[in-house]
């Protein structure tokens, strides 16, 4: 299931999305960007993900008692 997202960016960055995407739809190619960085992103700051999870499973186990 797909979901509808309005968003605004630079001007600048819009250019070189347009530049690179070819003939290749806009949405689906942002998309794929997005996809992209959300794999750096994870990879780069995997310590900082598992932080935030043990965070949120303690404050579950807290909530529950």
């Amino acid at each position: 299931m797909k979901h509808h997202l309005g968003l605004t960016i630079d001007t600048n960055l819009l250019k070189e999305i347009e530049e690179l995407r070819g003939r290749e739809k806009r949405s689906t190619f942002i998309e794929h960007l997005i996809l992209l960085g959300l794999k750096t992103y994870k990879t780069e700051n995997r310590s900082i993900i598992e932080n935030q999870k043990a965070h949120c499973l303690s404050n579950d186990v807290s909530r529950t008692a």
